[in-house]
């Protein structure tokens, strides 16, 4: 996400099939609702409270779905939680506050969280996992070691989850084990922190005791995965040779927008069994706010769960509580093959559905 100084003005209503990323700085004013009747869960602990606590619901509400190492330290003195403990009780709170199914996510070495609710872009819909991936993907994290939801994910999302390169110790979180203290309070002294000390990375060892993401798949999947030799492998993704950072090259934001759209596609992820589908991938969208988002590409070895280069852009929106209405321009780029016009037709006919009055534009893959 590129951001040069954003306008103040307010963001527009988005359809509704388009909720989830209209959510924006909205989801930090969300407080806890009481449990349905019948559902056997708890209410949510006060999110918003604790982060006001801590001093990060700013942050929060800036970037509504990421919450860095700091914040998570600080919410887990504030709420008296461990960083296992934390993690099922926020998927907890988002599935409440955003009525959809939801996943929170553990990035590896760098103990952030991240949020990822499901997406629903009418006829293409991103589920829990998905929006989690691309999530970490556009924040440059190395990985994801636990995952926390109230249902295990689903053969899509759990092909994706094998392309990730800590698959093999990602861990399966839960949320129905969520336990709220009676009081719901909040605990411990929040303290300030020295600029430059050290954040605590989230402990190994709490995460030991729950399941591999492997072993809480449904039966079902499991087998289909068999079938196909898939549950033997797992991919580098987030590790892969072209996930590096890149400089954007010219002079002008038209220049930018294009020399973001060709980074993207170099860093996008495709497994080796996958490489024959017309190769990178990527685009760079323009908002009215004057900021350009990366959109890559992540493919799997069976196809199912893969992400567009448009859907990953629009999920960078929705973590930046950006609006999808207010998208200016796409510029989108890949080898023209089969395969890849597919795509590149796919995500122009999303763009219309979300933002008919902006420009689609496609540019080749290098500027040779």
């Amino acid at each position: 996400h590129v951001a040069p100084p954003r306008s103040a003005a307010r963001p527009r209503p988005l359809p509704r099939r388009m909720a989830a990323l209209r959510l924006g700085r909205s989801l930090w004013r969300t407080r806890p609702q009481a449990a349905a009747a019948g559902s056997g869960r708890p209410a949510p602990l006060d999110f918003v409270a604790a982060a006001q606590k801590v001093g990060a619901l700013e942050r929060l509400e800036r970037k509504p779905w990421v919450m860095l190492g700091d914040v998570r330290e600080g919410l887990e003195v504030a709420l008296g939680l461990a960083t296992d403990e934390l993690l099922i009780a926020l998927a907890h709170w988002l599935e409440s506050a955003v009525g959809e199914p939801a996943a929170v996510g553990l990035a590896h070495s760098s103990g952030n969280i991240y949020l990822g609710p499901s997406l629903d872009f009418g006829s293409r819909r991103l589920g829990p996992e998905q929006t989690l991936v691309a999530n970490l993907y556009s924040h440059g994290e190395m990985g994801l070691d636990a995952v926390a939801a109230y249902v295990p994910p689903a053969r899509e999302e759990a092909e994706l989850l094998r392309e990730v390169a800590t698959y093999k110790r990602m861990r399966w979180l839960d949320a129905n084990l969520v336990c709220v203290r009676p009081d719901g309070g909040l605990h411990g002294e929040v303290q300030q922190r020295e600029p430059g000390s050290m954040i605590r990375a989230a402990k190994p060892r709490l995460l030991k005791k729950y399941p591999l993401v492997s072993e809480a798949l449904a039966p079902a999947d499991v087998a289909a995965a068999a079938m196909s030799g898939l549950e033997v492998e797992h991919g580098s993704c987030f590790q892969h040779a072209s996930y590096k950072y890149l400089e954007l090259e010219g002079s002008g934001m038209d220049e930018w927008q294009v020399s973001l759209a060709r980074n993207s596609a170099t860093r996008s992820y495709c497994p080796p069994v996958a490489a024959d589908d017309g190769g990178p991938v990527g685009c760079a969208v323009l908002t009215g706010a004057n900021s350009l988002y990366a959109g890559f590409s992540i493919r799997t070895r069976s196809g199912l769960g893969s992400l567009s280069p448009l859907q990953s852009a629009l999920v960078s929106l929705g973590a930046n509580g950006a609006d999808a209405a207010d998208i200016l321009k796409v510029v989108w780029t890949g080898a023209e093959t089969q395969a890849t016009s597919e795509l590149r037709q796919a995500d122009e006919a999303l763009l219309r559905t979300l933002a008919p009055q902006s420009v689609f534009t496609v540019v080749q893959p290098t500027s040779e």
